[in-house]
């Protein structure tokens, strides 16, 4: 007989930006933590999804936030304002003393999108991007993100699938050529075969199943090897007594 894992329930609350109102879900873990993440929702919301995904986070020691950056006027937020919105996250985060580099942002769809814009504009531990929109087409308020990409200051990894007609092949190889050798920081680009643009989400489909298993993986290798982690407080005593006898 099979036992539910027991899951943690996040706690909710109200993080004010650029004139608007934006809901996030948080769970803060006792002790010394990882690292943070912010995880920049699909349109559905602060569902059981994002909270599967916070609660799997945590198993590998990550505090994490999550959020709906389209919640508020879809179809008018532009890249600029979304960014302001993530920029209010980390400064909510950083509320609780995590610094920039302690910090690695997830996002799926939109979110991905922004995700590679905070890998450009912000210097956080890690950034990713899972199906990213917008590929190569615009529109009034959003240019496609081929051509509104620029080189990362943030280790940014990109994630597509081979069957995604918003991701055709040559565009993502054109992102490829765009960010690579322009980008002070690492990104790495990976494309799985057989799958569209939700090969994130469990299926029944071999290659599905495949490509979901190991986008996770990945998300959390990278978070591994590049979020800064937060040292605990008797290495924060050990590096004072250093710095008071130098």
């Amino acid at each position: 007989m099979s036992t539910a894992v027991p899951m943690i329930t996040p706690t909710y609350t109200d993080v004010t930006a650029v004139g608007g109102v934006w809901q996030i879900a948080q769970i803060n873990l006792p002790g010394t933590p990882r690292g943070a993440v912010i995880l920049l929702c699909e349109p559905d919301g602060l569902g059981d999804q994002s909270v599967e995904l916070m609660n799997r986070l945590a198993e590998h020691g990550y505090e994490s936030l999550a959020a709906n950056v389209t919640a508020t006027d879809p179809e008018l937020l532009g890249d600029d304002r979304a960014l302001a919105v993530l920029r209010a996250f980390v400064a909510h985060l950083g509320a609780r003393g995590w610094r920039e580099e302690q910090i690695g942002v997830v996002g799926y769809g939109f979110g991905g999108r922004i995700a590679l814009r905070a890998a450009a504009d912000l210097d956080l531990g890690a950034a990713i991007s899972v199906s990213p929109v917008g590929m190569t087409r615009g529109n009034c308020v959003r240019p496609a993100l081929l051509h509104a990409a620029r080189p990362v200051s943030t280790p940014w990894l990109g994630m597509f699938g081979a069957d995604d007609e918003a991701a055709p092949a040559e565009a993502v190889r054109l992102l490829a050529e765009r960010l690579t050798d322009p980008s002070p920081a690492y990104t790495q680009l990976v494309t799985y075969p057989g799958v569209d643009g939700d090969f994130f989400r469990e299926s029944a489909d071999a290659l599905g199943h495949a490509a979901m298993f190991d986008s996770w993986q990945r998300i959390i290798e990278w978070f591994n090897l590049r979020v800064v982690p937060r040292s605990s407080p008797y290495a924060e005593i050990w590096s004072l007594k250093e710095a008071m006898s130098d």
